[in-house]
């Protein structure tokens, strides 16, 4: 798959063979329909615009990137360089992708299909059923 925009963003992934997760609102009610998702061999460039979920405050501080697009670069699913939205921003993701070596990696590609959800940068639940992609970094390793 070859996901590309016009920001300039071109990421690689190789999915062949890959089991899809799709979250239709059938046999778990409690959870908004609207994804799919797995995991393949990631690489490549995005030029990000959104909103940054996670455990770790950057929604909150940051809000709907929209403006000024987030640079990241990414080599056999790890992210290898980040760019953007502020000083403060970059020196936090640098801390948050060496707390764990699980949190530099992608761990899940997903594309929301949901036309009605909207991005207000509060919650990952619900919001990455937004239509686009959605890339899951860490939550391998505990912690």
């Amino acid at each position: 798959m070859i996901c590309r925009d016009h920001l300039g963003s071109h990421l690689e992934i190789e999915i062949e063979n890959l089991k899809w997760t799709s979250i239709d609102g059938f046999g778990n009610p409690d959870l908004v329909p609207g994804e799919i998702a797995s995991c393949g061999k990631l690489n490549g460039k995005i030029y990000f615009t959104g909103t940054f979920l996670s455990t770790l405050p950057f929604a909150y501080n940051y809000g709907l990137i929209k403006e000024s697009p987030l640079y990241l670069e990414f080599r056999d699913n790890e992210v290898v360089h980040c760019k953007g939205i502020s000083a403060d921003f970059e020196e936090q993701f640098a801390d948050f992708l060496k707390y764990r070596l699980s949190n530099r990696k992608v761990e899940e590609v997903g594309i929301g299909t949901n036309p009605t959800v909207q991005l207000h940068a509060v919650n990952a639940g619900f919001e990455e059923r937004h239509i686009g992609l959605h890339l899951g970094l860490g939550g391998a390793e505990a912690g």
